[in-house]
């Protein structure tokens, strides 16, 4: 993919030029349909996706636990745990995605500190939110 194409994900603009062209190079882009199911809670997970366009839904069993949109990512708690998905994703709108493997996405984090301080933060976010009942 282009680097260009990663310009939704605000996140990354501490990358140098060169960290995001590698990025760039190692991100795969991938399109869903309204309703596609992304992730599925309970597989096992070996891919980190950023929103580039399009909304979807997070949900722990019935239970909505949010909507994210463009700039935003998710399935970074699986890579950085047990491999485990812990809720599903689905596209609610034609969506857009990078889509980054494990190796690469626990690269990045680990060269770029001022990402990986911002995917931490986001992760303590989501570890706080309540159980479904």
């Amino acid at each position: 993919m282009e680097v260009e194409q990663l310009a939704p994900l605000t996140f990354l603009e501490p990358l140098t030029a060169d960290q995001r062209g590698r990025l760039a190079s190692r991100c795969r882009l991938a399109q869903y349909r309204r309703g596609e199911r992304i992730i599925a809670e309970g597989e096992t997970g070996d891919d980190w996706f950023g929103l580039l366009s399009g909304w979807v839904r997070v949900t722990r069993g019935s239970i909505l636990l949010g909507k994210l949109g463009p700039g935003r990512f998710f399935g970074e708690m699986a890579l950085l745990g047990d491999g485990t998905r812990n809720a599903s994703v689905d596209a609610d709108s034609d969506c857009v995605c990078a889509v980054l493997g494990r190796r690469d996405f626990l690269n990045l984090i680990e060269e770029a500190p001022a990402v990986a301080e911002q995917v931490r933060a986001v992760v303590s976010a989501r570890q706080r939110q309540p159980a479904p009942r």
